[in-house]
């Protein structure tokens, strides 16, 4: 292999890894309670953890800091699945009362944490769960709470992490990469003139 095919292979190598490397490290977190009266609520979430700080917090609607994904399923005392709140879907969060906090050291909630679906309609449920005061309360829009626990036990595990599945583009590499064999048609077209 001649010189000039050698330094094309290696900016191409090079620009392509650059522009396909994987840009984060997702981990998720299953959580999950049961309140007094046999209601439950499951949910997970996500987030880079290459990127997070020591406490992730997040509140109200649009673009997140750092939560990718925040799912939570609401079942009632038979197990028949009541509701499915998407609340953070590809870093977006789309519930106007989301309060969140997560410590990535103790793998536990801080403050309060609010989740679920509040739009003003009758029979909206959200979980309120004030960590200081260990209490949690599950709310149904228009009707009396159907659930409590206090104290209050939330359980969280981590079970997944692993690179993102799909790699993000990366402008710079591809830019690098144009640069790079622009600059070696460059040299070779001055070579065979």
């Amino acid at each position: 292999m001649n010189t000039h095919n050698r330094n094309f292979f290696i900016a191409l190598t090079f620009g392509l890894g650059l522009i396909l490397a994987p840009s984060a490290w997702a981990v998720t977190f299953n959580f999950s309670w049961e309140g007094d009266a046999g209601y439950r609520v499951e949910g997970q979430f996500s987030f880079d953890e290459t990127t997070a700080p020591p406490v992730i917090t997040e509140t109200g609607l649009g673009p997140t800091n750092h939560l990718e994904s925040l799912t939570v399923e609401f079942f009632d005392p038979g197990g028949n699945s009541l509701q499915v709140s998407e609340n953070v879907v590809n870093g977006v969060s789309n519930y106007f009362f989301l309060t969140f906090s997560f410590d990535t050291a103790t793998q536990q909630f801080q403050g309060v944490l609010d989740v679920g679906t509040d739009d003003g309609v009758d029979g909206d449920l959200y979980l309120l769960y004030d960590v200081q005061a260990d209490a949690c309360d599950l709310f149904q829009v228009g009707s009396p709470s159907p659930d409590a626990s206090s104290p209050c036990t939330v359980t969280v595990e981590q079970v997944f992490s692993a690179p993102q599945a799909v790699p993000a583009l990366s402008w710079g590499g591809l830019l690098l990469l144009v640069l790079a064999l622009g600059a070696i048609a460059v040299t070779q077209r001055r070579l065979f003139t």
